[in-house]
């Protein structure tokens, strides 16, 4: 199994949901690991590649076969399909950058407040949220590629490369503009 290692260069704040909420202090929170760093699953990561990956399918510059080694097909829960020959781990904060913020893991994030305005331009009555955000942080990540004889190592790292450069946005709020990133392969 070989790997392709990838860093996220976030060029805002963004916001990836844990799910939970701090009650008044926060209506949702942004996904940590165990020490408190911001991090994105390596399912996110992978959905997020599947879309430039449908989206390269649907332009030619990647054939069907390759878009179905790389994303997996069916439902492998069943036992229906084939899995993708691509394993994401999570993409987490750099060795040294998560010691060097050791216990001032709270500066990483911040609330930001929003409301919902009627026609007149008025706040509606209980409409304010506070959302926890990460800051601009980098990640970094990898993909393991199992061997497969129907698509080369060097062919899979081309098809990534293309596909990172195709993610500008990650997260919640994207359309807020929260989560404006690069992607780029180590």
């Amino acid at each position: 199994m070989k790997s392709i290692g990838y860093q996220i260069q976030f060029l805002s704040d963004w916001h990836a949901g844990s799910g939970l909420s701090a009650g008044a202090e926060a209506d949702q929170l942004t996904i940590k690991d165990a020490d408190g760093c911001p991090f994105l699953p390596g399912k996110t990561i992978k959905g997020l590649l599947v879309t430039a990956l449908r989206q390269m399918n649907a332009t030619g510059l990647v054939t069907d076969q390759e878009f179905e080694l790389l994303q997996g097909t069916g439902n492998q829960k069943e036992a229906q399909g084939q899995p993708s020959i691509c394993f994401f781990t999570d993409a987490q904060m750099p060795a040294g950058m998560r010691e060097a913020i050791q216990g001032k893991q709270h500066f990483l994030f911040r609330k930001i407040a929003s409301t919902k305005i009627d026609a007149e331009g008025l706040a509606v009555e209980q409409s304010l949220r506070t959302m926890e955000a990460a800051t601009a942080v980098e990640l970094e990540g990898k993909i393991m590629v199992e061997h497969h004889e129907q698509i080369s190592f060097e062919r899979t790292q081309e098809i990534f490369k293309t596909a990172f450069a195709l993610v500008k946005l990650v997260g919640f709020n994207r359309n807020r503009g929260l989560g404006r990133c690069r992607i780029k392969m180590k």
